[in-house]
């Protein structure tokens, strides 16, 4: 059976390979300015013995919201990560390199280098810069941060995003009649699950006279339905989850990231895609 069983995988081996040539040259590149139109693609995963650390942090000028698993394998360093906002997952390969007791990374997007990492790693983080592949000075690179979230899993990473929306109404002052008017506009809040107890939250809450607040960063669950956020100055938001719906509650206030009039807070339905 053995012998019958070696030509076959052989053979099946090779259509295979020849199939992913073909794609790849079939496929167009994808553009590094539009993460929107990229598409997962299949990736290479690293030996079965390998296991998987956890990330979540943040990325460029505008601290953009991610989440990351890496292997590292001797020198090999592979991995994927996930923007909270696109929910696309890019794929990461490099090395570390001993002598500037670093990690240095490629990001690909079906095949096309769009991006390069550079970072330290230590017990509860990893920090450096990302950079695209067409920057040539060291102020064209971006921070890039992230915490551990949990070490040696045997399974990749599963992230799931979730997006919810309040509408409400808001006082708004109209010059015009010299008096206040009333409109309606929308919170938003999308949830990424990471695994381990923990998640994403990214938080974007209008006031009256559109006063803004907004929040980013890791939160955990302290059981399957509550949720925790805790920030800057003493800031905690609790979130129950529900089947299509969550209630945020300000149990501490959050005035570090809103204007005086915005406030955090309210049962946010989830949106159906």
């Amino acid at each position: 059976m053995k012998h019958l069983l070696l030509p076959l995988s052989i053979a099946l081996l090779i259509a295979s390979c020849s199939s992913k040539s073909e794609k790849k040259d079939n496929n167009p590149n994808a553009s590094d300015e539009v993460i929107d139109e990229q598409i997962d693609e299949v990736i290479e995963e690293p030996a079965i013995d390998s296991l998987w650390n956890y990330y979540a942090g943040s990325v460029g000028t505008y601290d953009s919201p991610i989440v990351m698993e890496l292997s590292f394998n001797g020198s090999d360093v592979t991995g994927n990560y996930w923007y909270a906002k696109h929910k696309k997952r890019i794929h990461l390969k490099g090395e570390y390199d001993s002598t500037a007791q670093e990690v240095q990374l490629n990001e690909t997007v079906k095949g096309k280098i769009t991006g390069h990492f550079t970072f330290k790693v230590e017990d509860d983080q990893i920090q450096g810069s990302w950079f695209s592949p067409s920057a040539t000075a060291s102020s064209e690179k971006q921070s890039f941060y992230c915490e551990t979230m949990y070490t040696a899993a045997k399974k990749h990473m599963k992230p799931t995003f979730d997006e919810y929306e309040f509408n409400h109404e808001i006082d708004v002052f109209d010059p015009e009649i010299d008096n206040f008017k009333t409109e309606v506009v929308t919170d938003y809040c999308s949830i990424t699950n990471i695994g381990n107890d923990r998640f994403i939250i990214l938080y974007d809450a209008i006031g009256h006279n559109y006063h803004t607040g907004s929040i980013s960063g890791t939160g955990k669950y302290l059981t399957p339905k509550l949720g925790q956020f805790k920030g800057e100055e003493g800031c905690e938001l609790s979130i129950k989850f529900f089947e299509n719906e969550i209630i945020i509650e300000e149990e501490q206030a959050c005035d570090y990231y809103k204007g005086h009039r915005a406030y955090f807070g309210g049962t946010l339905s989830k949106i159906m895609n």
